[in-house]
Order: structure tokens, then C-alpha cells, then sequence
């Protein structure tokens, strides 16, 4: 088959085929036909390419009320509240705002109220995640029109009532003996990828996104995607020796087998895959890492504002992540006691 390259498309190779895909701030927005060549894919290509440089994906009728939530949200799409945003961010809130569209789009916002959203969200309750994101899109949109004299009131906004968002399930950190059958069973590029994780306590997009340029000879330089925060991290031994090893393939430091760049999606079903292989229980994430990066550091004497400069988070981030740790040692701490006075009775 013919591959013809164009810019913003992306080639990924699964079990001996070729799978398509329009991708714009490392992000894929929409999977192309399989055959790059056809009339089929250039049209599709097009279409996505349209749709993306608009910077607008609300379906949009062929005439948008005024007055609709729809208006509203094609607004605050077009303003500099919106626009200032990181691409990821923009790219997240818009499809929310697409989503939310298709149910009330063309409702006029006065007659919105909190319980038609109520009633909306128990639909999508069954992943509490994207309710509780498709709510705050909601808010940000209402948000936006309150103070510009479009809307009186946000049905999207809890605050004041006794509704809470919708509980998720927590990442939990990983056993030790999980922790050293990866380490000791896994491929090594899952191995380096994980072992930045440990060492420095941050997230994945920040871990696969480390370059060369960012070290030093015993120091790393982070720049958080999530909250843009710079840290400067020293680097720990088992890095140092990590780093002697690894390959300069690429300006990134932490590369697939084939030497390119990890996306989070590449690495993610990658990760999986080792996970399964290696026989690792469901449920354990690599974010849970970043909690055995916390708990590390504490056990080792840090105090929690020492961690949090680590690993770039609040005191209160960092307690919150070590409560379960703390009530082991409180529980362990109050058992000898109790066994101490149990014998002298």
C-alpha cells in the first residue's frame, strides 16, 4: 500500500497495520480511513483539518439562536478566556462543551435549571470522571455569560447546596513487591520510564516529556504540564546509573523501542501490555507511582514541605497522599503500647 504523508497525520503501526489518525498538539482529534491514498481519506482529512483550524467543534445549526446555550458556548469559545488556555486544556473543555451541546444546545438559558442538569448528570453518572468534567464545563460556560449580562443564574453550579461532585475511584500506590516485580520483569523501556516516576514524583506526561537538555550533571529541570510549576529535582543515584545506560535516540530522553518519542497514548497501551505480562493485578496505575514517591521520601525522614519540593506539590497534597501511610504507623505505634501494658497487667 502507497503511504502518502501529510502534515498533522499520523502513522501508528499495530499488529502489522497501519492505523491513520489527524493529530494536532499531541493530540489525536480524529482517526483517518486506512487506505492514505484514497479519495475517502483526503476527504476526511480535509473535514478534520476544517473543523480544527475553525478552532469551533460545537455542532453548529445552519442558524444559532440567540439566547441558546449554544450561543453561549460558541462565544466563550471565541474569547480570550477560552483562547489563553494550554492547547490540552482548550482541546479537553471543547469537547465537553460539544458534548453538552447535543443535549442542550438548543435550549434557551433561562429555562435551564439545576435539575434538568441534575437529570443530565445521572445519565453519564456510570464514569463519574467525565460527569463531574462535563459539570465544570458547564459552570465555566455559565460562568463566562454571567458578568456580561447573558445569563442570571448557573444551573451548572453546586456551590451553596448539598451536591457533591461524584466520587471516583483513587489511584493507589503500589505495593512494594509489585513495584520490584515490574522492575525486575518488565522491558526496559517500561523499566526507565517507571523509575523516573519513582525518583521523581511526577506525573506521566512530565516524565515522558523529559529531555536531554534538562540535565544536568546531578540535576533535572521540570516544568509541570498541569500547573506549569518549575522545579529543579537532584538527581537520585539509581538515575544517575539509569541515565549512563539509556541511549541517545531522540532530544527526549525516554523512548519507545523503535527510538521514538513516548505520546501518552503510545505509552499508556504499552504499559498495559507489560502490566498484563508481567502479571500485575488490575488496578495499579502509573500515577500510583507518584504516591510511592510521597511515601518514600516521608519514610525517609522528609518532612512533607521537603517532599512537596520534590514533587512539586502543596503540604496539603502531600499529607493528603500520605494519610494511609500515617494511620499504619499511628496503628503500629498504639498496638506495642497496648501489647506493652497487656504483659505488665
Amino acid at each position: 500500500m502507497v503511504v502518502v504523508r501529510m502534515k498533522y497525520v499520523r502513522r501508528v503501526k499495530s499488529k502489522g497495520k497501519d492505523y491513520f489518525y489527524y493529530r494536532r498538539e499531541d493530540i489525536n482529534i480524529e482517526r483517518l480511513p486506512d487506505d492514505s491514498a484514497s479519495p475517502e481519506f483526503l476527504a476526511a482529512y480535509a473535514r478534520a483539518h476544517q473543523t480544527y483550524e475553525r478552532n469551533n467543534p460545537v455542532p453548529l445549526d445552519n442558524i444559532i439562536l440567540p439566547g441558546t446555550f449554544r450561543a453561549l458556548a460558541v462565544d466563550y469559545l471565541k474569547s480570550n478566556g477560552f483562547t489563553s488556555l494550554r492547547a490540552r486544556t482548550q482541546h479537553l473543555y471543547r469537547r465537553d462543551i460539544d458534548r453538552l451541546c447535543e443535549t442542550f444546545g438548543n435550549e434557551r438559558l433561562e429555562t435551564i435549571q439545576m435539575e434538568h442538569v441534575l437529570a443530565y448528570r445521572d445519565t453519564v453518572a456510570g464514569t463519574p470522571a467525565q460527569a463531574n468534567s462535563l459539570m465544570k464545563a458547564g459552570r465555566i460556560v455559565y460562568g463566562w455569560g454571567r458578568p456580561r449580562g447573558r445569563v442570571r443564574h448557573n444551573p451548572f453550579d453546586f456551590r451553596g447546596t448539598d451536591i457533591k461532585p461524584l466520587k471516583i475511584g483513587e489511584h493507589q500506590p503500589w505495593p512494594e513487591p509489585l513495584v520490584e516485580k515490574f522492575l525486575a520483569e518488565a522491558a526496559p523501556c517500561a523499566v526507565f520510564v517507571v523509575l523516573f516516576g519513582l525518583n521523581t514524583g511526577q506525573r506521566i506526561g512530565d516524565v515522558l516529556k523529559m529531555n536531554w537538555n534538562d540535565i544536568e550533571s546531578d540535576t533535572l529541570d521540570v516544568i509541570q504540564e498541569k500547573t506549569r510549576k518549575k522545579l529543579t529535582i537532584p538527581l537520585h543515584y539509581v538515575l544517575k546509573a539509569v541515565i549512563r545506560t539509556i541511549p541517545r535516540r531522540s532530544t527526549r530522553v525516554l523512548t519507545t523501542t523503535k527510538g521514538l518519542p513516548w505520546t501518552k497514548t503510545n505509552w499508556s497501551d504499552y504499559f498495559a501490555r507489560e502490566q498484563r505480562r508481567v502479571g500485575i493485578p488490575k488496578g495499579y496505575v502509573f500515577h500510583g507511582f507518584r504516591k510511592n514517591a510521597v511515601q518514600r521520601l516521608l519514610e525517609a525522614g522528609c518532612t512533607p514541605k521537603e517532599a512537596g519540593g520534590i514533587t512539586g506539590q502543596s503540604v496539603e497534597t502531600v499529607l493528603y497522599y500520605a494519610r494511609h501511610m500515617e494511620q499504619k504507623k499511628l496503628a503500629r505505634v498504639a498496638m506495642a503500647k497496648l501489647e506493652a501494658w497487656s504483659r505488665n497487667q
